[in-house]
């Protein structure tokens, strides 16, 4: 019988080997770029995550204190990988959030300029009770709420000048209390720390000679500080910086201000000036014509009871001043005390063809002659004309807070929604 076993040659097996760990190294190859894929996936829904939640602690850090501490801050519904801390800290009139979240080594980080957020029907004007009603003359216009006195509205006469529209106010009435609505606890007191105490530290001095200092808000704030007057002329500053001077600051139109802080007893902001920032000041803020002042700027007076009881009376020259066609996009403020019983006068005067997006809070008398798109929360109102002044009267006025953006930001009311006013970083 012939037998039936065959040789295989040795070169089929080494072959049939070679195949093998050809196909055992794709296998592999197949797996470890399925991990490979999963792994890049999952660190970059986690890298999105990260990123999607620094976004939304920022507008949950209204639930933290001042404080120069950095803080954990619970998120719900969030991955318990990822870790979210903030800190919370003042910038002029707003707050300051830094937000930091991270996933293993990764870490993500965002900066935003925070302010109250707007009603879902804004006030267009909140006068405060004094005992008079309001008069409207001339071609005045207030459109949307209004919260008045209980002696109401009526139509005046200002200089043979009655009122020319149909209806004295195109929106609701409901009554306004004593006082102004509240801001957040401590604000003005805060805003006297840029007045009287801040100083630059050593290694952190802004040269203003300088033609361009920018200091991003991912850094430590830097500064300058005088005793004397500072004139800010062809120089570009931007971002984390303050300037301070014991008596006068003034903005020449070849200055480019941006998101920086100025304090002084007197602010002059020259005609045609543009940038966008805060002007802090204790006696005096004069804003040229024709300026143009972006989102979110700030002006705001805290007049001090010396420069109060020094011009008193109804001649005195206002202590914020608006020129004629200026345009300024965010909050003008004027915190003084109260007005007694014929010491009126003329805190906030804005001219007949300027324009304020966003907020006039006068705890004074404020004379509008121009346009606000937005609100107005005034103690009182008043009107020089003809060399008399008409107190709780608005003549050639108009308010509008229906066209205000419903994502503007502004000062920081008390028991208010907090909003992102801008992105830092």
């Amino acid at each position: 019988m012939r037998s039936l076993k065959k040789k295989i040659p040795a070169g089929a097996l080494q072959f049939v080997l070679f195949t093998a760990a050809i196909i055992a190294l794709l296998l592999l190859a197949a797996v470890l770029l399925f991990y490979t894929h999963r792994y890049f996936i999952t660190q970059s829904d986690y890298r999105l995550q990260t990123m999607l939640v620094a976004d939304r602690a920022i507008h949950k850090t209204a639930l933290l204190e001042i404080s120069p501490d950095t803080l954990a801050l619970p998120m719900d519904d969030t991955d318990d990988a990822i870790q979210v801390s903030a800190n919370l800290s003042r910038w002029g009139i707003f707050t300051k959030a830094f937000v930091k979240s991270r996933h293993r080594k990764k870490v993500f980080t965002r900066c935003g300029l925070i302010g109250s957020g707007t009603d879902p029907v804004p006030p267009s004007l909140y006068l405060q009770q004094s005992g008079l009603p309001l008069v409207v003359a001339g071609n005045t216009r207030i459109e949307g709420p209004v919260a008045l006195p209980p002696q109401g509205v009526r139509t005046g006469n200002i200089n043979g000048h009655s009122y020319y529209n149909s209806q004295m106010v195109y929106g609701s009435i409901t009554a306004s209390d004593a006082l102004l609505p509240p801001l957040t606890a401590g604000t003005e007191n805060y805003l006297w720390y840029y007045l009287r105490e801040y100083e630059p530290v050593q290694g952190d001095i802004v040269d203003i000679h300088q033609e361009k200092q920018l200091q991003s808000f991912h850094r430590p704030v830097k500064g300058f500080y005088s005793p004397s007057a500072i004139d800010l002329r062809k120089v570009r500053l931007s971002g984390n910086i303050i300037i301070r001077s014991d008596t006068r600051i003034t903005v020449y139109r070849d200055a480019d201000l941006h998101d920086v802080i100025l304090a002084a007893p007197e602010i002059e902001i020259k005609t045609g000036v543009n940038g966008n920032f805060q002007a802090i000041a204790d006696n005096r803020i004069i804003v040229g014509d024709s300026c143009r002042l972006d989102y979110p700027s700030a002006l705001v007076l805290l007049e001090n009871i010396d420069n109060q009881q020094q011009s008193l009376g109804t001649t005195g020259d206002p202590g914020i001043q608006v020129g004629e066609k200026v345009s300024l996009s965010g909050s003008v403020c004027y915190f003084g005390g109260d007005t007694a019983a014929g010491d009126y006068r003329v805190n906030v005067y804005l001219a007949g063809s300027s324009l304020i997006n966003g907020e006039i809070y006068c705890r004074g008398m404020l004379e509008s002659r121009g346009t606000v798109t937005g609100s107005v929360y005034a103690g009182y109102l008043g009107v020089r004309q003809g060399g008399r002044l008409f107190i709780n009267h608005l003549y050639d006025a108009n308010i509008n807070s229906e066209n205000l953006p419903r994502a503007f930001g502004g000062i920081p009311f008390e028991n208010r929604p907090k909003t992102v006013l801008k992105w830092l970083y």
